[in-house]
């Protein structure tokens, strides 16, 4: 996702897929600097909201089911 889906997913608290896996939303973006450019990241919440995980934001979706 680009970022300024990443933003809108998050906002809208939707639900987001990451390598097959379904994620109840987004709760988190940041940037981070490496080298010269920047790298965004997303932080997704599981299901039972016990967990988080973060991953670059380019291999995120929104869920399509």
């Amino acid at each position: 996702m680009t970022v300024k889906e990443l933003k809108e997913a998050l906002f809208e608290k939707c639900p987001v897929e990451y390598k097959g896996m379904t994620f109840t939303r987004i709760i988190r973006i940041s940037f981070e600097l490496d080298g010269e450019r920047f790298i965004n990241t997303a932080t997704l919440a599981d299901k039972s909201g016990r967990s988080e995980v973060t991953v670059l934001g380019k291999d995120v979706q929104r869920c399509t089911k």
